[in-house]
């Protein structure tokens, strides 16, 4: 007998393996039970006889017919045995959720249940009947059968609970209702909806070691219409023209596609790997840009706009012979002093028309130091281009022209506002004549700086007066030498008048210190229009990691995937604090000063692509994540599981399967490239100076 409330599901009876033959009496014990009988074994009959036997047979007796006495005294005695413990059922606990808590209610009083020879049981060895109490998820239902199985014979099974069977809830696959969907709902707060379409379109086949031409692959445009690249001598910009995801279809079609990948083995779809890149590729443009000496940075690229223009940045080692001169390596008082884990570089920054194949505009900053490598020291904010320079503590603002011309606005630094410096030598016009000025033998402090101490005394003053008390004024004047020795380390855009700074010790910035993100820090919210400094945090501040979480997006110009507008990424940004947190050597603090280490965050470096959307798709970020930088190649695919159904929708293959592993001294890491709409993505898994470039297409 099977107790069911609720509804009988085809989904648990499958997983427990029960007939779906089975007659349901028409009497209901109550008005949300059913009740469910097996059919009784019965010796065959025939005739009249039969139909008596049918009528006569007890209900709780497997015995319908004896031929001698030793049966019928058998038969008599399991059928005494057999109405006893149909008196007495004996249940097995199997609790699952909350409503184990109102059966541990009804199993506490100690003569409640005992009076009806209700005995609860922990084996199933001993049950007659199983009591499941809470929601059975098909996870649990093999564990069901399983004690279900090791159970004697007769023996039953009551199922209780809200919405206790509610299978698994599997949306339409149909391409054609997605697109009607997408069509549909355009609209604020449907963002995931609109895109539920690349739930169905997948790149769902992995072409291994493709032969590319001799160059080092970038990224696609914002549009997706072209793919960037440099030349092998990082001299030149090539453009590539992107022909689609399915250009390469006709040298897939005699490949079944019951396969997730091809040319694993070097022998394997040879043709295949040397064309495939032509399919999806054709070469525009080659545009040199670089000058004599200068190497194009392989992992720096900003797109203006919709991708007509794009920003790219070169430099070279300044050479020890011969020495620059001490004022160009010092131009004011707070240039850092160099070290060989942070060489001086002469660096230029060039706006390359894509559309038209041209160089437009150059602009050079010699004997200096600027973080190319993943944008860090560059930040585009639309057309505003802020550039750090770390070796003089300078910020150069640029306005990015329609032509693609560097507009130069302001330098922020030793100076603030343009006519500053103008003021400063009205006021040396009353000094002798004939001194020659070096601004790195000043002792004033640089308006930057300046700004930032007046803040922090007017804080301090403030909160002193408020607690009637100079504890704050003495702390700001016992740490006054070391907020004065800071140094600017990166920088982003907030907005087009907005900076956020973020200043360390000079070991940090040159490189010295050996986990510079555990050191000391200050973030600085600066208005470059009214030159005022709006707030100051540290790197333990628990309001400004409030507002990182919180408001992410507007600090990423993102618009998916970050922790305040997706609750999966939440959920993994909640996991890594609480991991932090939870460590031998962790806490909050620790753990604090870990997630404020992502600020300021990199320009454009979050990819679009709809295939790496958490509200879409579920995948080990581990391996692959919105982020553009290198991860850590694994030995097995990445897999790709849909949010709303839980089911796996595709495999990335990275590199080539079966390698042996890289020997201790070297690092397997894989960069992935997505496509921002379709279903397309380059992975290349590095090596030292081995890369294997691997496509990702989609194959039917």
């Amino acid at each position: 007998m099977i107790a069911l409330r609720g509804s009988l599901n085809a989904g648990l009876i499958k997983a427990l393996g029960i007939n779906h033959n089975v007659p349901v009496l028409s009497n209901v014990l109550s008005s949300s039970f059913i009740v469910l009988k097996r059919e009784q074994t019965t010796v065959p009959q025939s005739g009249t006889q039969q139909n008596v036997a049918l009528d006569t047979k007890k209900k709780y007796s497997p015995f319908q017919n004896t031929n001698n006495m030793a049966e019928f005294a058998v038969a008599r005695l399991d059928d005494l045995l057999n109405w006893g413990r149909k008196g007495s059922l004996w249940p097995l606990t199997f609790g699952l959720a909350c409503c184990a808590v109102e059966m541990m209610h009804i199993a506490a009083p100690r003569y409640d249940m005992d009076r009806y020879g209700v005995v609860f049981r922990a084996s199933p060895r001993q049950a007659d009947v199983i009591i499941v109490a809470g929601t059975l998820t098909n996870k649990m239902a093999p564990a069901l059968r399983k004690v279900y199985d090791q159970m004697p014979e007769p023996r039953w099974l009551s199922a209780d609970g809200e919405f206790l069977l509610t299978p698994r809830r599997i949306p339409p696959q149909n391409v054609v209702i997605r697109l009607i969907r997408r069509e549909t709902s355009v609209k604020p707060g449907n963002y995931h909806v609109c895109r539920s379409f690349y739930q169905t379109v997948v790149p769902n086949f992995t072409i291994v070691n493709v032969e590319k031409p001799p160059c080092y692959l970038r990224k696609f445009t914002p549009n997706g219409k072209y793919f960037i690249a440099f030349s092998s001598d990082q001299t030149s910009v090539e453009v590539y023209k992107y022909l689609g995801p399915s250009a390469a279809e006709a040298l897939l079609v005699d490949v079944p596609g019951t396969r997730e990948f091809i040319g694993n083995d070097a022998n394997e779809a040879v043709n295949l790997r040397s064309k495939v890149f032509s399919k999806f590729f054709q070469l525009k443009y080659t545009i040199p840009v670089t000058p004599v000496g200068e190497q194009l940075n392989r992992e720096c690229s900003l797109f203006i706009g919709d991708g007509r223009f794009v920003i790219v940045g070169s430099a070279s080692y300044v050479p020890e012979e011969p020495q620059p001169n001490f004022f160009e390596i010092f131009r004011n008082n707070e240039s850092v002093s160099p070290h060989p884990r942070s060489p001086l570089e002469d660096c230029s920054l060039h706006i390359v028309d894509i559309v038209n194949g041209k160089l437009c505009d150059t602009r050079t900053l010699k004997t200096d130091k600027i973080f190319l490598s993943h944008n860090q020291g560059l930040y585009l904010y639309e057309d505003t281009l802020a550039v750090l320079s770390v070796q003089h503590q300078t910020i150069h603002i640029f306005r990015i022209t329609n032509e693609g011309y560097f507009a130069d606005v302001k330098t922020i630094g030793r100076f603030c506002f343009d006519d500053d410096e103008w003021l400063i030598n009205q006021v040396r016009g009353l000094w002798p004549s004939g001194q020659l000025i070096r601004p790195f033998r000043e002792a004033t402090v640089n308006a930057l700086k300046h700004r930032l101490l007046v803040f922090l005394y007017r804080r301090a003053k403030k909160m002193s007066e408020s607690e009637g008390n100079l504890f704050h004024v003495r702390k700001f004047y016992q740490n006054f030498d070391h907020i004065r020795s800071l140094r600017l380390w990166k920088m982003q855009l907030l907005d087009e008048s907005h900076l956020l700074l973020k200043y360390a010790s000079e070991d940090v910035v040159t490189l010295r210190a050996p986990d510079p993100n555990t050191q000391p820090a200050f973030f600085v919210v600066y208005n470059m229009e009214s030159a005022q400094v709006i707030n100051v945090y540290e790197n333990t501040s628990e309001e400004l990691l409030d507002l990182f979480e919180n408001f992410c997006d507007l600090l990423r110009n993102a618009t998916q995937g970050s922790p305040s507008s997706n609750v999966f990424a939440n959920v993994i940004h909640q996991r890594f604090k609480q991991t932090i947190v939870s460590a031998r050597f962790g806490g909050q603090i620790e753990a604090t000063k870990r997630l404020l280490s992502q600020l300021p965050i990199s320009a454009q470096s979050y990819s679009s692509s709809p295939y790496l959307d958490l509200q879409l798709f579920s995948y080990d970020d581990k391996w692959v994540s919105l982020m553009e930088r290198p991860k850590t190649s694994g030995e097995h695919p990445i897999r790709f599981y849909v949010r709303e159904s839980g089911l796996l929708r595709f495999r990335i293959y990275a590199g080539i399967l079966g390698r042996p592993a890289p020997p201790t001294s070297a690092r397997r890491l894989v960069a992935f490239t997505f496509h921002p709409t379709d279903p397309f993505s380059i992975s290349v898994q590095r090596t030292n100076s081995e890369y294997v470039v691997n496509f990702h297409v989609r194959h039917i």
